[in-house]
């Protein structure tokens, strides 16, 4: 039930309004008049201006204002003009304008949205009057792959879209499925413009950490035929985008005594027991440190209760490269006075292609089965008053460059059919019905390490800057004989890796309704309609059955030959002077050609896991199993709605009660972690 009460615009002000506009535009008049030169006698005299027309964006706002004022829940809206002045990239960012939406944002980009602290699977989407659903991928860090019921909204230009209305709050005539809100997205239709429309926009923009030009272009052409009774409408949107992110990041902070605590020195009571340890020995191979009093001291100030340490501190680099293309259509026919059909077809692809390169550090979130934390000791140790070990130098520690690469494609198409139209002076029927389908693929993901193992003397400093450490590691990162590729480790440790995971996710909604509205009186009027929707979805995902194996490289062939050096890093991050401005990464390309990594074959048939094999798999490999999924929901509903508009007390006031019934059937197929994966 919504009740809004207000001031009630009464004849007297609405004819003060008009008056005061007359009268702004006499003396509008009157000063060109007065700025215009006299004409000389005899000569004919300048030549008259039937109308003067100042054109802008302030009808937009009004309209926009009128919609939040008229509606009897909590609504904001945005409409074409407001968007068209935007310098948005797409529609999360010109929602991020209305007041408690939060966007969050996946390569610089605005890709999802939080209304009120409730996150994207809270807020449903209806694009042109249906419920509809478009997804894509991201970093890990951003949440990667979508296979929500969140919305990404980067998908879609703001360009496309004449109409943005936020609904806060529900009714009964709204279909349910929210907490957060529901987000209505309508394009643009000939009737809006009652006549030929043409407009054309394009923007240049240059980034100098990326060294991209990045172009966008849009443009909207519609017209009216047959006295207004038949019109088309075309809007065309494109987009390209390159962006450079570099930074360092933790990858969370973990408590000092997760993953087994740190290696103890000699006497001192071990955190946790590393398989192969004793009384000389954190692991196999691997000495305790001695006994001496900055040793002990460095250990217990490092595993102290409450004292934090970056997960897995690293510098990376990533660059994105992305484009995006948007079409609309629309055709209207007004079949009668009273009857207006509408046909609205939305399509829009978004490819994009990443590339991430990092130089990390992998022993502190690691067990002792991994060789990881407990294997590393701590020689030196600082903690901040907040708990934060700020500063260490370790022992021990395996080091890492990680190099991944992703190719991927988001298509979305909808098709709608509208039918409005008055059945009698009191009764007026609107019907839709249409379908939208969102198909993301990623078909390559792939990630490649080299590795180098237990070396002594790695430091990490947040004394000086808190954001960007000072990080010293005791070997030259630029040098390929420094660095391994590791296909056989040793006991409780870990090699190189080959990731290769393709996967994707397809949404599809079908939508059917009608609402019909009897005005009762100038006062009352009801409001009654049926809904029917289904929604499939189905997603996917291939693995290697063992990525921590790889092959060995073959005879006459070096790091040098699968490896390159990328420079220049840190240019514009401001970061501690010593650290590395470059590292040697793999070279995927180099890689995928020596080992065939996309063959999803066995090259060299032999023992199961001897790296050698790159079949893939995902109902039969466990670590893919549980992205292998698919959901049909099937919903059917009705609601009974009075509204009224009334006086009271001299204000007017306006709302709305009512009863919705919803009814929602589930099948949902998956597969169980145990038994080979067994259906369920």
């Amino acid at each position: 039930m919504h009740v809004k009460y207000g001031r009630k615009k009464t004849p007297v002000t609405i004819l003060a309004a008009s008056i005061g506009l007359a009268l702004q535009l006499a003396a509008l008049s009157a000063s060109a008049q007065a700025q215009q030169a006299p004409a000389t006698e005899g000569e004919p005299s300048g030549e008259e201006l039937d109308a003067i027309k100042v054109t802008g964006f302030r009808a937009s706002l009004i309209r926009a204002l009128d919609e939040k004022r008229d509606s009897a829940e909590q609504i904001d809206a945005i409409v074409a003009e407001d968007i068209g002045k935007f310098p948005d990239q797409n529609l999360a960012e010109s929602l991020q304008r209305i007041p408690g939406v939060s966007i969050d944002r996946d390569a610089g980009e605005g890709r999802s949205i939080t209304v009120r602290g409730l996150g994207p699977d809270f807020t449903r989407v209806r694009l042109n009057g249906m419920e509809a659903l478009s997804t894509t991928g991201g970093t890990d860090s951003s949440g990667g792959a979508n296979r929500g019921r969140g919305f990404d909204f980067n998908v879609f230009a703001s360009e496309l879209f004449s109409n943005l209305t936020v609904r806060k709050t529900q009714s009964a005539e709204i279909d349910e499925g929210s907490l957060g809100a529901t987000v209505d997205l309508r394009a643009g239709r000939p009737f809006d413009y009652r006549e030929f429309t043409a407009t054309v926009s394009g923007q240049m923009s240059y980034n100098d950490l990326s060294g991209d030009w990045d172009p966008r272009f849009a443009g909207l052409i519609s017209n009216v035929w047959a006295d207004g009774r038949i019109g088309a409408a075309l809007s065309v949107a494109y987009s390209e985008r390159g962006l450079l992110e570099e930074g360092f990041s933790a990858v969370r902070w973990e408590p000092s005594t997760a993953s087994g605590g740190f290696c103890s020195p000699v006497g001192v009571t071990p955190a946790s027991t590393a398989p192969g340890s004793s009384a000389a020995n954190c692991a196999t191979g691997i000495a305790r440190p001695a006994n001496t009093a900055s040793n002990v001291s460095a250990y217990n100030t490092a595993m102290a209760p409450g004292v934090f340490h970056p997960r897995l501190p690293r510098y990376g680099r990533l660059r994105h490269e992305q484009e995006r293309t948007g079409v609309t259509g629309s055709l209207q026919f007004k079949l009668t006075d009273d009857t207006t059909l509408s046909v609205d077809a939305l399509y829009s692809k978004l490819e994009a292609t990443r590339q991430e390169d990092f130089l990390e550090t992998i022993s502190f979130s690691r067990t002792a089965a991994q060789g990881g934390k407990p294997q590393t000791e701590v020689v030196s140790a600082e903690v901040d008053g907040r708990g934060n070990l700020v500063y260490g130098v370790f022992n021990n520690v395996d080091v890492r460059s990680e190099s991944r690469f992703d190719e991927l494609e988001t298509t979305f198409m909808q098709l709608g059919f509208d039918l409005q139209t008055r059945l009698s002076d009191r009764v007026t029927m609107n019907a839709q019905a249409g379908r939208s389908k969102s198909e993301f693929r990623n078909p390559i993901q792939t990630t490649v390490t080299l590795d180098i193992q237990n070396v002594d003397g790695y430091s990490w400093d947040f004394r000086g800057n808190d954001r960007t450490p000072a990080i010293t590691y005791p070997f030259d990162v630029n040098s390929p004989t420094a660095w391994q590729w590791i296909s056989s480790p040793a006991a409780n440790s870990t090699g190189s890796e080959i990731r290769v995971r393709p996967l994707g996710a397809d949404n599809e909604f079908q939508n059917a309704k009608v609402n019909l509205i009897f005005d009762i009186n100038e006062t009352f009027s009801l409001k009654t309609g049926l809904v029917w929707k289904e929604y499939d979805f189905e997603t996917f995902e291939f693995r290697r059955a063992n990525e921590t194996r790889v092959p060995g490289l073959p005879a006459g062939v070096s790091i040098a030959d699968i490896t390159r050096t990328f420079s220049g890093f840190g240019s514009g991050l401001g970061q501690p002077r010593g650290n590395a401005s470059g590292w040697l990464i793999p070279d995927l390309n180099a890689i995928a050609r020596l080992f065939n990594i996309y063959c999803n074959c066995d090259p060299t048939p032999g023992t199961s896991g001897d790296g050698d094999d790159f079949r893939l798999g995902s109902i039969t490999v466990g670590n893919a199993r549980g992205n292998n999924f698919a959901v049909t929901e099937t919903d059917q509903g009705g609601y009974l709605q009075l509204d009224f508009d009334t006086d009271f007390l001299d204000r007017r006031l306006r709302g709305n009660v009512g009863v919705r019934y919803a009814s929602t059937e589930v099948a949902a197929t998956g597969y169980l972690a145990t038994g080979g994966g067994s259906q369920v």
